[in-house]
C-alpha cells in the first residue's frame, strides 16, 4: 500500500520527470552528438571496448583452463579444460579478425558518424518529429478498441457446454471427484472470422508502423536535398505526411501485407507446434521449430528490405517493387558501409537509450528527496517507475534517430551518386568533404531513370 501512496503522491513528478524530461535529455544526447570529439570518442571507444572484451574474456578463460589443469588432483574433467583453452583461441582470433575488419573499414566507420552527426542536425530543425510515435501510438490506440469490440463479439458467438472430468485419488474410488467446467464451441465459420480478424490486426498494424517510418524518411530526405536549410522545420514534417498519406499509403501497405502474411503463418506454424506438443511428436516437433526460425529469419530480412524501400520511396517516389530493388541493390553496393552503419548505430542508439534512462532517474531521485522529503515512504518506486517510462521514451527516440540514420545514408549514396561528380552535392561538413575525396574513385555507369534524374547503375 505504501508504494501505491507513493505514486500516487508523485503523480505530478511521474509524468513530469518520466515523459518530460526523458525528451529533453534524448535532445540533449543528440546534440552532444553534434559537438566535435565527442562522436568519435563514443564511437571509437566502443569499438576499443568491443575488441578489448575479447581479449580479456579470452584471457579469463585460458587463465581458468590453466589454474583447473594444474590442480592435483583435478576436479574439473579435462574435456571442460579443452573446452575452456579453445573458447580463449576462439575468442582472441574473434578479436583479431575484429581489429583487421575495422582497420578495413575506417572509411566506412568515418562515413557512419558523418550520418549519425547529420540525422541529428535533421531532428534539431524538425523537433516535432519526435513526437510522431504519439501519433501512431493513437493510431494503435483507435485500431485496437474496434478489434477489442469485434474480437469479444466472436468470443460471444460460441455455444456453451459442460463437460466433466473424473480425478481419480489415490486413496479410493470412494474419495474420487468430478469437476465440472464449462467451455464453448464455434462453428467453422466463426473460426475463419477470427482468423481473418487477426489478419487484419497484424495487416493494420504493420501499416501504422510503415507509414511512420515513409513520413521520418521523407522529412529526413527533404532536409538533406534542401540547399537553404533555413526553409526546414516543423512544417516539413506535416507537409511529408500529407505527401505520404496521399502518394504513398500504397506502398506501406503492399509492405505491411507481406509482414502481415508471414506473421499469420507463423501463428498456423505455431498452432501446429501446440499440436505436436500434445501429442509427443518427437520429429514433428523438430520440423516445425525448424519452420518457424525459417519464418522468423524471413520475417526479419522483410522488415530490412521494407525499411530501406520505403526510404527510396521517400527520396525517388517510386513504388514498391521498384524501390525494393533499387534498396536491395543499394545495399549490396554499399555493404560495407551499411555494415559500418550497422554497428555504429546499434552502439549510439544503446548508450542513448542508457543515457536518457540515467540522467532522467538521477534527476528525479534527487528531486523527490529535496522537493518530496516526509511526504514519501520511500522514492524508490516512483524512480523505478520513472526509469521505466523513459527507458521507453528513450526507445521512441532513438528509433525515430535510427530511422534518420539510415535515411541519411540513403541520401549520401544517392548524393554521391548522381551530384558528387559535377561537385554539386547537397551534403555539408564532412559528408560533402568525403564526398568531394572519393568522386574520382567510383566508376559507376550513368543512366537516366524515368524520373528525370541521373542515377549509377
Amino acid at each position: 500500500m505504501h508504494l501505491f501512496s507513493d505514486l500516487w503522491t508523485a503523480r505530478a513528478w511521474i509524468l513530469g520527470f518520466g515523459f518530460g524530461l526523458s525528451l529533453v535529455v534524448g535532445f540533449l544526447y543528440a546534440f552532444f552528438l553534434r559537438v566535435p570529439g565527442v562522436l568519435r570518442l563514443m564511437v571509437w571507444g566502443s569499438i576499443f571496448a568491443t575488441i578489448t572484451m575479447f581479449f580479456v574474456v579470452g584471457a579469463e578463460s585460458y587463465a581458468y583452463a590453466e589454474r583447473k589443469g594444474a590442480e592435483d588432483p583435478p576436479v574439473v574433467e579435462q574435456s571442460i579444460i579443452d573446452g575452456a583453452r579453445y573458447a580463449a583461441y576462439g575468442l582472441w582470433a574473434v578479436g583479431a579478425l575484429g581489429i583487421i575488419a575495422f582497420c578495413c573499414l575506417r572509411s566506412q566507420i568515418k562515413t557512419a558518424m558523418g550520418c549519425v552527426r547529420e540525422a541529428s542536425r535533421a531532428m534539431a530543425k524538425m523537433p516535432i518529429i519526435i513526437l510522431f510515435p504519439i501519433l501512431q501510438g493513437a493510431g494503435l490506440i483507435l485500431f485496437m478498441t474496434a478489434f477489442l469490440y469485434y474480437g469479444v463479439y466472436l468470443a460471444s458467438m460460441g455455444t456453451p457446454s459442460t463437460r466433466e472430468v473424473a480425478i481419480d485419488s489415490m486413496f479410493g474410488e470412494q474419495f474420487s471427484t468430478v469437476i465440472k467446467f464449462r467451455t464453448f464451441e464455434y462453428e467453422p465459420f466463426v473460426e475463419y472470422s477470427a482468423w481473418y480478424l487477426l489478419f487484419c490486426f497484424f495487416w493494420t498494424s504493420q501499416f501504422i508502423l510503415s507509414m511512420g517510418e515513409i513520413i521520418v524518411a521523407m522529412a529526413v530526405s527533404r532536409w538533406y536535398f534542401t540547399r537553404d536549410k533555413s526553409r526546414i522545420g516543423n512544417m516539413t514534417v506535416l507537409r511529408s505526411i500529407c505527401a505520404s498519406t496521399w502518394y504513398h499509403a500504397g506502398t506501406a501497405a503492399f509492405g505491411s501485407l507481406i509482414i502481415a502474411v508471414i506473421k499469420i503463418f507463423r501463428v498456423i506454424v505455431a498452432k501446429m507446434q501446440e499440436r505436436a506438443e500434445r501429442m509427443d511428436a518427437k520429429i514433428a516437433k523438430v520440423l516445425l521449430c525448424m519452420l518457424q526460425c525459417c519464418l522468423c529469419c524471413l520475417e526479419k530480412c522483410m522488415r530490412f528490405i521494407n525499411k530501406n524501400a520505403y526510404i527510396q520511396t521517400a527520396i525517388f517516389g517510386s513504388g514498391f517493387c521498384a524501390s525494393g530493388r533499387r534498396a536491395f541493390f543499394l545495399v549490396l553496393r554499399n555493404a560495407a558501409r551499411v555494415s559500418a552503419i550497422s554497428f555504429v548505430s546499434a552502439g549510439i542508439l544503446f548508450v542513448g537509450r542508457l543515457f536518457v534512462t540515467g540522467v532522467t532517474c538521477a534527476a528525479s531521485y534527487y528531486a523527490l528527496n529535496e522537493r518530496l522529503e516526509g511526504q514519501l515512504h520511500s522514492p524508490v518506486g516512483p524512480v523505478v517507475l520513472i526509469a521505466i517510462i523513459g527507458y521507453f521514451v528513450g526507445g521512441t527516440f532513438m528509433s525515430v534517430f535510427d530511422m534518420g540514420i539510415t535515411t541519411v545514408l540513403h541520401c549520401y549514396v544517392a548524393d554521391r551518386e548522381m551530384f558528387g561528380e559535377d561537385g554539386e552535392s547537397y551534403a555539408e561538413g564532412k559528408l560533402k568533404e568525403w564526398i568531394d575525396e572519393s568522386k574520382n574513385d567510383y566508376g559507376g555507369t550513368i543512366v537516366t531513370s524515368k524520373a528525370g534524374r541521373d542515377t549509377r547503375v
